[in-house]
Formats: structure tokens, C-alpha cells, sequence
């Protein structure tokens, strides 16, 4: 698991590596579309994030926080679904893949 710490106002891409039982990396070949939102600990939307596959890495995602000075200060977690070729969706689970901190912003 990654603990994934930003400061208000980050505003950078983070790289997630992503494996499977056995360390290998994940196989993101047949992800069409990846959905993901962060919610504060009431469970309020606080942000969609843009995450895309990296094309040089096998099981890396590129996460994309957007503006994050309105984010408070605090634990976090995420809703990501992966939309399938096929059709599926399969959501990630929310444990055990990274947990979201958001750290006050230094002056």
C-alpha cells in the first residue's frame, strides 16, 4: 500500500504503481476509461481525478489531483472504476491500494 501525503494547493501528477497478488505489475491493457473521485472523510465528493495509464510503464497510473487548495486538511479516499473493452467495470478497492493525506499548506 502507498500513503499518498499532498499539501494544499499540489498541484502535480503522482505515479501509482499498481500489482497484483503476486507483485506482478497490473495489466491495464483492456481499461478503456478510468473514473476516480476523492471524498473527505463524510464521504462528500471533494474532486474528480484525472488518472491515465502509463504507456512506458507496466502497472503505473498517472494521477492528476487538480487544484487542491480547497481540499481539507485530513484522511481522504477515493472511488476509481475501470470501464472495461468488454463492457465490465471493475472498481479498485478503496483498502490497500493507498490511502489519501492532505497536509496543511506551507506559507
Amino acid at each position: 500500500m502507498r500513503d499518498i501525503v499532498i499539501k494544499q494547493g499540489f498541484n502535480r501528477p503522482i505515479p501509482l504503481d499498481v500489482e497484483n497478488e503476486d507483485g506482478s505489475p497490473f495489466d491495464f491493457s483492456d481499461v478503456v476509461q478510468i473514473r476516480a473521485k476523492i471524498r473527505n472523510i463524510s464521504r462528500e465528493v471533494v474532486a474528480e481525478l484525472n488518472i491515465t495509464v502509463d504507456q512506458e510503464t507496466p502497472g503505473r497510473l498517472i494521477i492528476e489531483t487538480g487544484p487542491t487548495d480547497d481540499w481539507k486538511v485530513g484522511d481522504h479516499v477515493w472511488d476509481v472504476y475501470f470501464y472495461l473493452n468488454n463492457g465490465d467495470v471493475f472498481p479498485m478497492p478503496e483498502k490497500g491500494v493507498c490511502k489519501w493525506t492532505v497536509d496543511e499548506r506551507i506559507s
